[in-house]
């Protein structure tokens, strides 16, 4: 059974990454004055990019572990309830004939 959650999640992180793309390199570019007189200047700053970019790769990882570990965890109930259903019925096909 597909968990819905898990989904959810892995979802979020994948936004995660392209949002937080984007928020890098809007945050990257400000602005520098040279003079007072003259103005500013608009620069690329490199390492507040990378720093938004590895915030955002560093969170989606998680939230794919997560969403991972979501997964695993429905897979094992599934497979819990699979295997309790002959044990559960011979159960309450016991406790008629007695």
């Amino acid at each position: 059974m597909k968990n819905k959650i898990a989904i959810a999640i892995k979802v979020i992180a994948v936004l995660q990454i392209i949002v937080g793309f984007f928020a890098g390199l809007i945050a990257a570019n400000v602005e520098v004055s040279y003079t007072y007189l003259t103005g500013t200047y608009t620069e690329f700053n490199w390492t507040i990019a990378i720093i938004w970019w590895l915030a955002s790769i560093i969170t989606s990882i998680f939230l794919l572990g997560f969403a991972e570990i979501v997964h695993l965890l429905q897979k094992i109930a599934d497979k819990v309830e699979s295997n309790n259903k002959p044990f559960i019925s011979s159960i309450i096909h016991e406790g008629k004939t007695e």
